[in-house]
């Protein structure tokens, strides 16, 4: 059977596409706030090694983070790089409206070059989501209501500690909600009657040896990147270390992620990142510079998140090319 000449044409073109589209929309977001901030080269060259060093195992942190996870739910072991830039395609993603864009795209890849079912896929994105929100909640929540309620860190790294613990109930527990949700979307897209009765799968429960882990590795993610954003502050600013405002720009940065992460309508959260990072930070720091330096930083993500995936494509297509020889 002939494949429609749209589809091939999509197929062979749909990333590019993807790319441009999003390149523009980043370059077109960067110039309406060129007056408003400083630049990226105001920053000292030591403090910009050490932002990119971060960067890079953030970018390593949260490719490992998806090897593993997708190896527990489908059994396949999938090359890192390939991992890198299944996580890049989720950043360019989070650009055109509707994010659910590069998690399809990152599904349909896995599909056709690695044998990882449509099922297999989903389940892993839905491990890696819960944990990444579940943890960004918790070490968000705690730090601001520790700083709010004036609770000793002691008794909030207890409580962190015992939601951890706690992760793999909380993850179990939602995961027959989820599936149910799925399958009656599934049936009404599908035309297909909704599954029950014995036919329903219940889902892949996580143990809590493995919960444990997951939430240390997106714990680690989540601290990397509320560092980035206080290294960004100390050396635009020129402020001295403050462990009490590190830790608010910790949970500031998580807070405003998940919230924007459910923004839909704003491509990448897109201006609610940024209004909910400013309104914490505005009680630490001035209005200005809290407005400033979350604009920085949403400069500084849009920038790192292309230039992931443009060494994620020029990595595809080098491999491309080496397997097109070996053949």
């Amino acid at each position: 059977m002939n494949k429609s000449p749209i589809l091939v044409y999509i197929r062979r073109f749909w990333l590019a596409t993807f790319v441009i589209v999003g390149m523009s929309y980043a370059v077109y977001f960067i110039s309406q706030h060129t007056l408003q901030l400083k630049t990226i080269s105001d920053v000292p060259a030591s403090f910009l090694i050490i932002l990119l060093i971060l960067q890079c195992v953030m970018w390593l942190l949260i490719s490992f983070t998806w090897k593993i996870i997708n190896q527990a739910q489908s059994g396949k072991k999938i090359p890192l790089y390939d991992c890198f830039s299944y996580m890049a395609l989720i950043g360019l993603g989070k650009y055109i409206p509707g994010k659910i864009w590069g998690i399809v795209a990152r599904s349909a890849d896995m599909y056709e070059k690695h044998g990882v079912s449509k099922a297999q896929s989903l389940e892993a994105t839905y491990v890696e989501q819960f944990f990444l929100l579940y943890i960004g909640i918790v070490m968000g929540s705690i730090i601001f209501l520790s700083q709010m309620l004036g609770v000793p860190y002691f008794f909030g790294a207890l409580l962190g500690v015992l939601l951890i613990l706690l992760s793999a109930p909380a993850y179990n527990m939602s995961l027959h909600f989820m599936i149910r949700i799925y399958l009656k979307i599934d049936s009404k897209i599908s035309d297909k009657k909704p599954v029950t009765g014995t036919e329903k799968k219940p889902g892949k429960r996580i143990t809590r040896p493995y919960s444990i882990k997951l939430s240390l590795y997106f714990l680690s993610i989540w601290v990397i990147s509320g560092t980035i954003l206080f290294f960004l502050y100390i050396s635009l600013f020129e402020s001295a270390f403050s462990f009490h405002l590190y830790l608010t720009v910790l949970a500031a940065n998580s807070l405003s992620v998940i919230i924007g992460f459910f923004a839909f309508f704003a491509p990448g959260g897109v201006g609610v990142r940024e209004g909910v990072s400013s309104v914490i930070l505005s009680a630490y720091m001035l209005p200005g510079d809290a407005l400033t330096l979350v604009l920085i930083f949403r400069v500084w993500v849009v920038i790192t998140e292309f230039s992931s995936g443009a060494i994620a494509l020029a990595i595809r297509a080098r491999l491309g090319v080496n397997r097109s020889l070996a053949k």
